[in-house]
């Protein structure tokens, strides 16, 4: 899936795109604080706000997102980005910052693990139907039927 096509926290999971921390790895701690300085430069010049952040704020924001959020992904970055944007975090009056955008990154972070949250349970919400049949894959079939019939037969010995 393109990074552009990610609009959603399990579109995100499913992109298989590389952590920042990846990125790093790959290519060097410069590179992806440029990456990240690159995406804050492009909302800078989207917004129409007085007071806009400088280079050095731009600089600074940037390294202090890569001290805490490593682990999000290129699709992440892409998604907050995006929604920031479109408005989902509020409306900028008058004034662009490095703690508006921290204070974004705080709120995506929290939602993304929440979302992940609901993502496993919901995942493990699947095996849990019938304990029987759940292990009726790792055994065979006949003793599969025996053990259901065992079942039966002490339900019925026991009334």
């Amino acid at each position: 899936m393109a990074c552009r096509a990610v609009n959603s926290y399990p579109a995100v999971f499913n992109s298989n795109t590389p952590s920042l921390s990846e990125v790093e790895q790959a290519y060097g701690y410069d590179c992806l604080q440029a990456y990240l300085e690159g995406w804050i430069v492009n909302l800078r010049e989207f917004v129409n706000v007085g007071k806009k952040m400088t280079d050095a704020q731009t600089f600074e924001t940037a390294m202090i997102i890569l001290q805490d959020y490593k682990c999000l992904t290129i699709a992440d970055i892409n998604l907050l980005f995006k929604r920031a944007k479109s408005g989902y975090y509020g409306n900028l009056y008058d004034r662009l910052d490095g703690q508006i955008l921290l204070g974004w990154f705080r709120r995506y972070f929290a939602e993304r693990c929440s979302a992940a949250e609901e993502a496993s349970i919901s995942e493990a919400a699947k095996y849990k139907s019938d304990p029987y049949e759940r292990t009726s894959g790792r055994i065979d079939s006949k003793e599969h039927a025996f053990k259901l019939w065992k079942m039966k037969y002490w339900k019925n010995e026991a009334k």
